[in-house]
């Protein structure tokens, strides 16, 4: 044998005496832990170990990883995983194939390293502490949890700073988590946090205190607009002259010249307009008024030719093209028309002065109008920009200088000028009135102030305002009190507590009708029986209210004592007159309970403590509050329109009544109100606009036929 043949056969020699030994460590190490001898397969992985590092060491951590064996240690089952697969791209080929069906892979690798994640993950989520969560995002930066778990430890980490809901505790979460999730919110939060502390007495001092030393805060213009609010509290020309002259650079001097304005011309006409223009050379908007001072006494009335709507003047004369489907009457100088299946606006000469893009548009009011692109709403001023794009699934409209919105589900709230106010967080969402407003959050109600701050705590599903410190809430169908921190003080034993009037609030404790004091004390207690809308006929008006007794209707005091006797089948609402109802009819009593109207009548009711609306076995009429005959008892309907003008029906005939007179206008078949000063009347071919003021048909059109 030549020396290079038997070199070689040295060389297997040593590997076919060697390597089996190894080798069959690792065999017999996982065939020993597929028949759970975790002893036998510890010793032969750990042998293992040192010429077969990267199966040996995958085994081992296979053994770690078990939960229900002696050797179950997370910590030692990663180790050895990680040795695994550093040492696996160095191991040779031929090694990989002969431990693969073994789960020895990379594939098999990596299903043991999200197998020991999860693990850590599942002990993460039993502390479930931010400690906890974020040392998991330390160490596992690629655990397939990694995203939720920073999810999870933000959202723990950001309602601990909401719960404190102070500026340093929202600013010291930026600090730590500044890529979070919830930073935005946060950031919102701090700046809301910082202006509340820094103004939260509300003065005029710290408002302007809070803009000389934040001028860069986002919240700068809420500190301005509590500023022109304070100044201008007094809702007066003077008030706002001292606003505009005192605080030019604030952003809200442009409210403050339109406010001014409208204060102004309060006692609208010609010659204030006028006296204003005058008075006021710098008013900013002087185009704006002299279209005004020349559209003020014009009168442009929507007529239709063909099939489309358009306008013409006083006396007859087309003014705008008949060329939309829909008009509505002129508004603030302006007009809603739809052509082409958009809306759009236009001005009294017929321009388009919004185009025609949206699919809804309101009337404007105020100059703000609620618009619509496709299931989108937002808000346009007047000269079509856009205050709140059209991105919001529902919109309220402007109260207390704030308007709700909805966006993916969650409510916030914004100002007139288009910025948020309070975040999208709520599940409802409803109109400020005195400064709060009701929400909805995690299935339970909710009342904020206008700076996003509780006035009412989340605890119940229903709450509603009883006083200024008090609200009712509703608990397994029954009503109680509680304070704002939810703390019960009337405990719900109530079937109905209502809102509190003229001191007091109507409630029904077992089927009975009582009246509790601001403090939700029983201050009226006999024997009151619940009736038919007793809700609002039991409210007190003018220190009176309706009562039943005996199933007797009578009416009461403040105190509780009867001032009209119980013997009465039923009692209407009234200031100065009450209908009451004897043996099935109706008549009418004054406050002192003399009968002004004899129950005569099947159906009465009084409007406006002035006439008498009635039905007899005539038909229908009115009467003053003496019996005399204002409308003769002969019609199916009739509807006050006027002072002393009725709109009134007779089988398919409508017509006027005024002073106590039928007018030449009656064979209309449709008449309706139009403005203040004019009536819309109608009948085929035929258009017209009744003038009430002078009594005459201004405006007649015939309709033309295509």
């Amino acid at each position: 044998m030549n020396f290079k043949v038997f070199h070689i056969c040295f060389f297997f020699s040593l590997i076919f005496v060697s390597i089996p030994a190894n080798a069959g460590k690792i065999k017999k190490g996982f065939e020993a832990l597929e028949i759970h001898d975790y002893f036998k397969a510890k010793k032969k992985f750990t042998g293992g170990l040192k010429y077969n590092t990267s199966v040996a060491a995958y085994g081992l951590s296979k053994i770690y990883s078990l939960p229900n064996t002696p050797f179950y240690s997370k910590d030692s089952a990663y180790v050895y995983l990680e040795l695994s697969e550093q040492t696996y791209a160095t191991t040779k080929a031929r090694k990989r194939l002969k431990w693969v069906n073994y789960g020895w892979t990379v594939d098999g690798i990596l299903a043991q390293r999200r197998l020991i994640e999860d693990l850590y993950y599942q002990e993460a989520k039993s502390i479930h502490s931010i400690e906890g969560y974020t040392t998991f995002i330390k160490l596992y930066p690629r655990a397939l949890q990694q995203q939720e778990v920073i999810a999870t430890r933000d959202s723990m980490a950001f309602f601990q700073a909401v719960n404190a809901n102070t500026a340093e505790a929202y600013n010291d979460f930026l600090l730590i988590y500044p890529t979070s999730l919830y930073a935005e919110i946060a950031q919102d939060n701090y700046f809301d946090s910082q202006f509340f502390e820094m103004t939260g007495d509300g003065s005029l001092a710290s408002f302007i205190e809070f803009i000389q030393l934040n001028p860069l805060s986002p919240m700068i213009p809420y500190a301005e607009q509590e500023i022109f609010s304070i100044v201008t509290k007094p809702n007066t020309v003077e008030a706002f002259d001292i606003f505009i002259q005192t605080y030019p650079e604030n952003h809200y001097v442009d409210s403050a010249w339109r406010q001014l304005y409208q204060a102004y011309i309060s006692n609208y006409s010609d010659s204030i307009l006028n006296q204003f223009k005058t008075t006021y050379p710098a008013y900013p908007f002087m185009s704006s008024l002299d279209r005004e001072i020349e559209f003020s006494n014009s009168h442009i009335f929507p007529t239709i030719i063909n099939n489309r709507f358009g306008f013409i003047d006083l006396y007859g004369n087309q003014i705008i093209d008949a060329d939309y489907l829909e008009v509505t009457p002129f508004n603030e100088g302006l007009a809603v028309a739809l052509k082409d299946g958009k809306y759009g606006v236009i001005d009294f000469e017929g321009k388009v002065h919004i185009p025609f893009k949206y699919d809804a548009i309101s009337d404007f009011v105020d100059g703000l109008s609620l618009v619509e692109i496709g299931d989108q709403m937002g808000v346009m001023h007047r000269n079509g920009n856009l205050v709140l794009a059209c991105e919001f699934e529902d919109l309220g409209m402007i109260s207390d200088g704030l308007i709700y919105g909805s966006k993916n589900g969650k409510y916030g709230y914004y100002d007139a000028i288009g910025r948020s106010r309070i975040p999208e967080k709520y599940d409802d969402a409803f109109d400020f009135s005195n400064g709060i407003a009701k929400v909805k959050i995690n299935g339970f109600q909710a009342y904020i102030d206008i700076y996003d701050v509780y006035v009412a705590q989340p605890a119940y599903a229903e709450i509603d305002v009883f006083s200024d410190s008090l609200f009712v809430f509703t608990k397994d169908g029954f009503m109680g009190l509680m304070d704002r921190l939810t703390k019960v003080v009337v405990e719900a034993d109530f079937d109905e507590i209502g809102r509190l009037k003229e001191g007091v609030a109507i409630a029904v404790i077992d089927d009975e009708v009582v009246y509790l004091n601001k403090r939700g004390e029983i201050v009226i207690q006999d024997d009151f029986e619940v009736y038919p809308n007793f809700a609002l006929k039991g409210e007190f008006l003018n220190g009176e209210a309706v009562a039943v007794k005996d199933e007797k209707y009578g009416r009461i005091d403040i105190k509780g004592n009867t001032v009209l006797s119980f013997k009465f089948d039923n009692i209407g609402i009234g200031e100065t007159v009450i209908p009451f109802e004897k043996e099935g009819m109706w008549g009418v009593l004054n406050r002192s309970g003399k009968t002004l109207i004899s129950a005569e009548y099947s159906n009465l009711f009084v409007a406006n403590d002035t006439y008498v609306f009635a039905t007899s076995n005539e038909g229908s009429g009115v009467m003053d509050l003496s019996g005399d005959i204002v409308v003769p008892f002969t019609y199916d309907n009739i509807e006050l329109i006027a002072d002393d003008m009725f709109i009134v029906r007779k089988g398919n005939v409508v017509g006027l009544y005024k002073d106590g007179a039928a007018l030449t206008t009656i064979g209309y078949d449709s008449i309706g109100t139009f403005g203040e000063d004019f009536l819309f009347l109608s009948k085929p071919g035929e258009l017209a606009y009744y003038d009430i003021s002078t009594g005459r048909v201004v405006v007649t059109k015939i309709e033309e036929s295509e």
